[in-house]
């Protein structure tokens, strides 16, 4: 601690998340942080994750806005819970994707590139590759994640290194049919935030279906009730950005892509749901033509 206390300090953490948060609201005024524990580390980061979905975003619709304040607000009531404070911070890439990894002609990597967000994280937040299915990080709960898993987990156990067999040992068999994994992905991928919640969060929680669940928070709620409150003022922003768009020849057919998570597939137009900076016209390849998108294909069926 440079104030010269007992408790080890980690930080200031620069970051993805926090770097495309602040491209898309220049007037957000949240610095990188110092982490005295995991904890700390993890509601920073859900503290990143409520900002991104507060942005106003293309064509939102009251039940995406539902869905979005819904699983924020039940993701922060249980991280206190999933939080292992015990653990050491480890040194992770956190942009560690295949066009970052360089293998020569029989597939053996020879070297890592794109270090510049490498930083050191809590272990239960140092996650194995999420894109090993070739989908989307949201989809780390599913059969193919698990089974692509499970090859990947045996080909470390089987290296001859021992980088490969601690890798192994700390990522064990059982990780993807755990909750912690998809827990960990809601709070590393932001723009993925809803369908890893739902896919992976809600069903371990609740046994009635995501409409039912959701209607009923909002309806003990009530309609002057915070988040009540919260969805309109969420559309009513979005609907103005929306409008701004259109005005300005911005919609989706003319808008630049987004950044792309990893296993994420090609996408030239921004969905609907997409964040963006609303204010005066940029040039090409300012903040306003990086929408970080927010999701990546359909929301789960319930």
């Amino acid at each position: 601690d440079p104030a010269g206390g007992t408790t080890p300090l980690v930080g200031p953490l620069l970051s993805i998340q926090l770097n495309e948060l602040q491209l898309e609201n220049r007037e957000l005024s949240i610095q990188p942080a110092k982490f005295a524990s995991a904890t700390d580390f993890a509601f920073h980061q859900y503290h990143l994750l409520d900002q991104t979905y507060k942005l106003p975003a293309y064509k939102l619709s009251q039940e995406v806005a539902e869905l979005e304040i819904f699983g924020l607000e039940d993701l922060k009531s249980r991280l206190s819970d999933y939080i292992d404070d015990h653990g050491p911070f480890v040194l992770t890439h956190t942009d560690l994707r295949p066009s970052n990894i360089i293998v020569d002609e029989n597939l053996r990597i020879q070297g890592i590139i794109d270090w510049e967000w490498a930083s050191t994280v809590p272990r239960q937040f140092f996650l194995p590759p999420t894109w090993l299915a070739g989908l989307p990080p949201d989809r780390v709960s599913g059969v193919e994640y698990r089974i692509e898993y499970r090859w990947f987990r045996d080909a470390l156990q089987a290296g001859t290194s021992g980088p490969c067999r601690q890798l192994a040992s700390e990522w064990d068999r059982k990780l993807p049919t755990r909750i912690d994994l998809p827990f960990a992905v809601t709070l590393r991928h932001h723009s993925c935030f809803v369908n890893t919640y739902y896919r992976g969060v809600f069903p371990e929680f609740y046994k009635g279906s995501r409409e039912d669940v959701v209607n009923q928070f909002f309806e003990c709620d009530g309609k002057d009730g915070q988040f009540s409150l919260g969805v309109q003022q969420r559309l009513r922003d979005s609907e103005r950005f929306t409008q701004y768009m259109e005005e300005n020849g911005l919609t989706p057919s003319q808008r630049c892509r987004g950044r792309q998570e990893p296993g994420e597939p090609p996408n030239t137009s921004v969905q609907e749901g997409t964040i963006a900076l609303l204010g005066a016209a940029s040039p090409p390849g300012a903040a306003q033509d990086r929408p970080a998108t927010r999701y990546q294909g359909p929301l789960p069926v319930s």
